[in-house]
């Protein structure tokens, strides 16, 4: 016992310390990971956006132009405002929102996704 105690004393502050500076490294890697994951997931959904929205102005032209040419009655004007609707629903999911959302709660995630 007296050995044991003895060896402690003499390495227990270096063997302490050294503990201590790997449960340091290992926390500080963890909140790096975490915060480089938060990091890229914003990217992404930034990402998905912006194709999204890039997306949705094109079918919107496409939209006002078969309007003006066929009529708002017409078959393709309902394809198209499906197509948009899905776009909004990819915006709204890439901000957080569920699935399964009635129009307006599509409309109001759309809203607050785009920060409005």
């Amino acid at each position: 016992m007296k050995t044991a105690w003895g060896w402690l004393t003499k390495w227990g502050t270096a063997l302490f310390g050294a503990l201590a500076a790997l449960l340091l490294l290992v926390l500080g890697a963890g909140w790096l990971w975490r915060r480089q994951e938060a990091a890229l997931g914003a990217a992404l959904d930034a990402t998905s956006i912006a194709e999204a929205r890039a997306e949705m102005s094109r079918l919107e032209a496409i939209r006002t132009e078969v309007a003006k040419r066929v009529g708002e009655q017409d078959g393709a004007i309902h394809v198209l405002d499906v197509q948009i609707r899905e776009q909004k629903a990819r915006v709204a999911a890439a901000a957080g929102a569920g699935e399964g959302l009635s129009d307006a709660e599509l409309e109001d995630a759309y809203r607050t996704a785009l920060g409005g």
